[in-house]
């Protein structure tokens, strides 16, 4: 799993649970997200692990293309990204520790639903004061 983060104001965005490490790259499903983060392409952090799909060329382009900064932790140096290893570990204590998911679809639908529904309109965050994502988007006037 990969994700996007609004290095201003901590909102995140999935951008896909695949079933293997060599997940195909497509411009289309990355589109929508790139240039969208807070108002701002500038400030949109793309946070993976170290797999070939992401190391790939094709793909470092296809982010650099689109002003997306990525982010990759070095074995064994979770504080890289601190903000995007920071959103992991509240999904995984506050969503999944405990669920045993039968299918893909349906563990893909639950972390959507805690981005979508939860994490970035509700969940505060001390980084920007205490409030929400969405609502410190609002604002700052980045929405």
């Amino acid at each position: 799993m990969a994700k996007f983060n609004g290095t201003a104001c901590r909102q995140c965005g999935e951008c896909g649970l695949g079933n293997n490490a060599v997940a195909k790259i497509n411009a289309d499903d990355y589109a929508p997200i790139c240039g969208a983060a807070c108002g701002k392409p500038d400030a949109l952090l793309h946070h993976s692990d170290r797999g070939s799909q992401y190391t790939s060329e094709q793909f470092q382009r296809l982010m650099a293309d689109h002003g997306v900064t990525c982010s990759m932790s070095r074995s064994g140096d979770v504080w890289d990204s601190a903000a995007m290893e920071s959103f992991f570990s509240s999904l995984k204590t506050e969503r999944i520790a405990r669920k045993a998911y039968r299918t893909r679809d349906e563990a893909k639908a639950d972390v959507f639903d805690y981005i979508e529904r939860f994490y970035n309109p509700k969940r505060r965050h001390s980084t920007i004061g205490y409030v929400s994502p969405m609502e410190f988007e609002m604002t700052a006037g980045l929405a």
